[in-house]
């Protein structure tokens, strides 16, 4: 078991690291779009 997850920890890093990559993208947009909506209104 141990040493599967070591083998394959390169791709489990990537996988982790493009989602928190994705996550901090969808946020920082999300803000975008909700100060863009305050600024018009």
């Amino acid at each position: 078991m141990n040493l599967t997850i070591r083998r394959n920890a390169p791709i489990y890093l990537s996988i982790y690291l493009s989602l928190i990559y994705l996550v901090r993208y969808a946020i920082k947009w999300r803000t975008l779009l909700l100060l863009n909506l305050v600024i018009k209104n």
